[in-house]
């Protein structure tokens, strides 16, 4: 907890000083530029919890600021944070005073995460790189009465949960204006949902550990010039899995100096 802690520090302190360190960057320091971007992501997933014997649908909302640092048109470096909202649906917790399905809904919380892009490839219409990033998501409690058991009782849960995503991208550079890729990434979704129950005198508490179902995505999406400075940015992509395909859209108005 105290790693995450100190990591979560430093994922802060970045985002604070990424604008005044890209602006420094301008003036030719490693021959890097800035971009700032106003970002936002839906997915929805697949869950499994209980040692991967039962399922269950996750949904979350993501919504904030990126900020881009580029390396020499080789190398990109990212920070992003902002608010989550998520919503894991059906987790059922056996071992408290009183089984309970959670149903409650939405819980906000903060990400957090970096992102990390790097040139393998570039000619005048195709180029590739190669990006991953990290993000983490870290929900507040969200507390509901229990009613209809005689006496007093509450129940309080706290959702928190991790992205990670590597793979390639090819982008075609053949229109002025237009920058439309294509990406195939390993992909890892996983985390924790921690519920604390308290009916009367007896009180409990239960962990459930959640691992997304599928692990690639693909993508399609494109990056389009409004002028020369803001830029609009959208990918829409699909993870297939056992039963179903799960599907994610994110997009980003972009801001460079």
């Amino acid at each position: 907890m105290k790693r995450k802690a100190r990591a979560l520090s430093a994922v802060v302190l970045a985002l604070a000083a990424a604008p005044a360190f890209g602006q420094t960057s301008q003036t030719g320091l490693f021959g890097s530029s800035f971009k700032s971007n106003l970002a936002a992501e839906y997915l929805t997933r697949r869950v499994s919890w209980d040692e991967a014997t039962r399922d269950s649908g996750f949904k979350a909302l993501l919504a904030g600021l990126k900020f881009d640092v580029e390396f020499g048109g080789i190398l990109t470096l990212s920070v992003l944070g902002g608010l989550s909202l998520s919503d894991f649906q059906g987790l059922t917790f056996r071992e408290l005073p009183i089984a309970l399905e959670y149903d409650a809904g939405v819980v906000q919380g903060i990400y957090l995460g970096g992102e990390i892009k790097a040139k393998l490839l570039s000619s005048p219409a195709i180029e590739m790189d190669v990006w991953g990033r990290y993000v983490t998501s870290l929900g507040t409690t969200k507390t509901w009465p229990l009613e209809g058991y005689g006496v007093a009782g509450e129940a309080v849960g706290k959702p928190d949960w991790s992205l990670a995503e590597v793979g390639p991208r090819l982008i075609y550079a053949g229109f002025q204006n237009a920058a439309p890729y294509l990406i195939v990434t390993a992909n890892w979704l996983w985390g924790n949902f921690e519920m604390d129950e308290t009916l009367g005198e007896l009180k409990g508490n239960e962990v459930k550990k959640v691992t997304g179902l599928g692990r690639v995505r693909a993508a399609l999406g494109t990056t389009l010039d409004l002028g020369r400075r803001v830029a609009v940015w959208g990918e829409a992509g699909l993870i297939p899995r056992s039963g179903g395909v799960d599907w994610n859209v994110r997009g980003a108005l972009r801001f460079s100096f």
